[in-house]
């Protein structure tokens, strides 16, 4: 594995000034040269995990003393990128990714067996994120949006109308979640409307099925690349693009 240090560009941290509403969030990319499978990313995560040990919680999202799931917004998310292994880190997650990388020697234990994967793209940067004067068009994949609450809510409500305006509203109250997470303050009147439901299937998470949205949106924000909501964004589900 060629040392991180050769690939990764860091970016100089200067001093900047914010306007109201915008937003900078550090980010660090790596995609591996390791091709896997939307089932597999589960166990990749698993084998990074391991690696990172159990009292580096931002990995894994439990406690390192009890094993309790923390419900926050996981920092570091593995996903695909074109079929490929990638991992995130945003924020202090990108701090911690850094570090780890320092003191990897490039393994993963995988099915018994020892794994080298090479790093295609190493790349650190800052997201930038702020109001926006007019709507804005986006697409949400893989949206895993219904707890069992509202699941059962969907299921009993057969009107349209409703449906996509509990969704708008379950959408909404993700972002903001996930932009107090990112210490984003969005002081502004969030607007966030679906446009389309272009797919509703049901997916398996952990052998559970769930419904799974593809939407189209619009939203009076400038929503940076690489951003999740919804249930297990740190397996690559509820991925938000520009449209």
């Amino acid at each position: 594995m060629i040392p991180s240090s050769s690939l990764l560009h860091v970016l100089a941290q200067q001093e900047t000034t914010l306007a109201p509403g915008q937003v900078h969030i550090d980010l660090l990319r790596l995609i591996f040269d390791w091709e896997l499978s939307s089932r597999q990313l589960a166990r990749f995560r698993g084998a990074i995990c391991q690696e990172a040990g159990a009292s580096a919680d931002v990995f894994h999202n439990h406690d390192p003393k009890t094993g309790k799931n923390l419900y926050r917004y996981p920092f570091i998310q593995y996903r695909l990128h074109q079929g490929k292994a990638m991992l995130l880190g945003f924020a202090h997650g990108a701090d911690a990714l850094d570090e780890f990388l320092q003191r990897w020697d490039g393994a993963l234990e995988w099915d018994g067996d020892v794994k080298r994967p090479e790093i295609l793209l190493g790349k650190r940067e800052l997201l930038f994120g702020q109001p926006s004067e007019k709507m804005k068009p986006y697409i949400l994949q893989d949206w895993l949006a219904l707890n069992q609450e509202n699941f059962r809510w969907w299921k009993e409500t057969s009107s349209l109308t409703r449906r996509v305006s509990r969704l708008e509203e379950i959408l909404t109250a993700q972002f903001l979640m996930l932009a107090k997470a990112m210490k984003w303050n969005i002081h502004w009147d969030l607007q966030m409307q679906i446009t389309d439901i272009k797919r509703e299937r049901t997916m398996s998470y952990r052998n559970v099925p769930r419904i799974g949205f593809d939407i189209s949106f619009e939203a009076n924000v400038d929503i940076p690349r690489f951003l999740a909501v919804g249930k297990a964004v740190s397996e690559g589900f509820g991925r938000i693009w520009p449209e």
